[in-house]
């Protein structure tokens, strides 16, 4: 993991062979190796090793969001959708607003309203679950880089632990 987040993908990808060598049915171990083909840029790997993680552990909230970045970055907003949809069914404990405002945000807009609307939905909320990089990760896949870079501040400013993952090639949209 560490190896994954200070940039050493090639290192980390040797590790996580060996790892998934002597317990390949963990879905953590599966997910981390996931995580290493995302940065690498390699999405297909990144689904395979994301849905063996599910294999394991339906809602392993990893895999869902590996694999929503992974096929948001393919351009496949509907299975993007899909895994976002499962992550805030896990992840938000029944918050039946984000999840209206994610469906009624896809049926008018498809996938990028459906951002929209859930990000602007949980972004009420989000304090008290302190995940401003995941919300930066769905203000980015909604194309609003401006509200993505004022969460990323607040992840900053709160210390989100997932602040690490500012490599994933979706954040590449606001490198410049």
């Amino acid at each position: 993991h560490l190896l994954i987040i200070t940039g050493r993908p090639d290192k980390a990808m040797a590790e996580g062979e060996r790892v998934l060598e002597l317990d390949p049915y963990n879905s953590l171990f599966q997910s981390l190796a996931a995580a290493v083909f995302l940065l690498a840029h390699r999405y297909d790997d990144a689904i395979a090793h994301a849905r063996s993680a599910q294999r394991t552990n339906v809602d392993d909230p990893v895999a869902h969001t590996l694999l929503q970045v992974s096929f948001f970055m393919k351009g496949m907003y509907e299975e993007a959708f899909a895994e976002w949809k499962a992550w805030w069914n896990v992840r938000l404990y029944g918050n039946h607003d984000i999840a209206e405002a994610l469906e009624r945000g896809h049926a008018e807009a498809g996938f990028t309203g459906a951002m929209r609307q859930a990000t602007e939905a949980w972004s009420k909320v989000v304090y008290e679950r302190s995940e401003p990089w995941y919300l930066a990760l769905a203000y980015v896949m909604a194309g609003d880089n401006e509200r993505a870079l004022e969460w990323l501040e607040k992840g900053f400013e709160f210390h989100d632990p997932n602040m690490s993952y500012l490599g994933f090639p979706s954040f590449d949209r606001l490198r410049t």
